[in-house]
């Protein structure tokens, strides 16, 4: 006959194998699988900083792995000091998509400091599903940078995004 503490050791022991196969089980079905990824609205974010910036180009890179499309890119745009820039990822068509620059007036009072290009770097990361095929980087309907991400992988040099008059 087992005593209470083995059979205390035993609880606990079965409840933490069952809870490491329920943890497991959850994040296996929080992935989610290319049939619940949106071809109209699929999951990405922007990362934006504005103030003083340089003249570096940036990149536009996609890859296809696990029957999705992977897409990073680094944008500057250059604009006004009392503006700023935004990017906006939208399916254009089958297997086309479209991150689309749009630069805002904002209530921003004042001249920036001398020697300083004012403008704003943006960082898109999304999730596209596997038939995704082509990727365009536009500015005011103008395409900055393409990629073609039907064989795997596409990458492209994305040049300074001037948006000052």
């Amino acid at each position: 006959m087992a005593s209470r503490a083995e059979r205390t050791v035993a609880v606990f022991l079965a409840g933490l194998v069952l809870g490491s196969i329920l943890a497991v089980g959850a994040v296996a079905t929080l992935q989610p699988s290319d049939e619940q990824i949106s071809p109209d609205s699929p999951p990405y974010s922007v990362a934006s900083a504005t103030g003083c910036v340089d003249a570096e180009p940036g990149w536009l890179h996609g890859v296809r792995a696990d029957e999705r499309t992977y897409v990073t890119s680094n944008v500057t745009v250059r604009h006004a000091a009392d503006e700023t820039a935004t990017l906006r990822l939208v399916h254009v068509s089958s297997g086309l998509y479209a991150a689309h620059i749009t630069v805002e007036q904002t209530d921003k009072q004042g001249s920036p400091p001398e020697g300083c290009t004012p403008g704003t770097t943006l960082d898109l990361s999304a999730t596209l599903p596997g038939n995704a095929t082509e990727v365009r980087l536009t500015h005011e309907g103008e395409v900055v940078a393409t990629i073609d991400v039907s064989d795997g992988v596409g990458h492209d040099r994305v040049p300074v995004v001037n948006a000052s008059a």
